[in-house]
């Protein structure tokens, strides 16, 4: 959860707390002055996206600021209960928001026939001193359209929010890549940025494997948790 106060010296919102996103990691501001989340947008920039009735990027925060007050405090507390529900609601449907990582990552797999056995960090322990390549090459090319038609579910710009039931995408591609370092994986992320811009999430981590497979990786979600941008590398 999330406190937010407006600075009226520099007419931008702060944000203290944690949030926490599935296997990306947890982010915290453990002061208002900190920069690990932000809102990325002044209340001058705010107050003029409402009077122009900028629905398609402050999706239902438009609806909450439309008739209130325009002073920096009360849309503070505003934006506040805003995006803590929105953290719950992420939270709520968080097996779909790792599986859309997941998604991400297999899909770029394939797309550039990624050697990630060369690593012995991305295989998991009780599988290395073998040579993978030949065996992930044939699912590179065999397996390659079952593959992707488990993972179309988050590739395809679809709601992230629970409305729409979808593979376990984690479970599956275990069963495919069962030597790849799930778990090592996770847990060698570092969590860099976390940012609130109008109605989207935008976000920014890599691994602690010399960023070997997420490098600076940028996210960004729409208000339905779908995928508004992703870049790796």
């Amino acid at each position: 959860m999330i406190n937010v106060r407006y600075n009226k010296e520099t007419d931008e919102f702060q944000v203290k707390g944690i949030v926490n996103l599935g296997i990306i990691g947890t982010f915290e501001n453990k002061e208002y002055e900190d920069n690990n989340i932000c809102i990325r947008y002044p209340l001058a920039i705010l107050l003029n996206e409402v009077t122009n009735k900028e629905t398609k990027i402050l999706g239902n925060l438009y609806y909450c600021l439309k008739d209130g007050a325009r002073d920096g405090d009360s849309i503070a507390r505003i934006l506040q209960d805003y995006y803590n529900e929105k953290i719950q609601e992420l939270n709520k449907n968080i097996k779909q928001f790792n599986d859309l990582i997941w998604s991400q990552l297999f899909d770029w797999f394939l797309a550039i026939d990624f050697a990630f056995w060369e690593d012995e960090r991305a295989i998991a322990p009780q599988y290395r001193g073998r040579d993978w390549s030949e065996e992930v090459g044939r699912l590179y090319t065999e397996k390659q359209n079952e593959i992707l038609e488990i993972l179309k579910e988050y590739t395809n710009g679809s709601p992230n929010n629970g409305t729409i039931q979808k593979p376990d995408v984690e479970k599956k591609m275990r069963e495919y890549f069962y030597m790849f370092n799930f778990d090592g994986l996770v847990e060698n992320i570092h969590s860099k940025y976390l940012g609130f811009h109008f109605d989207f999430i935008n976000f920014e981590f890599e691994d602690n494997w010399d960023a070997s497979i997420f490098c600076a990786t940028i996210g960004s979600l729409k208000g339905d948790f779908s995928l508004r941008e992703w870049n790796n590398f």
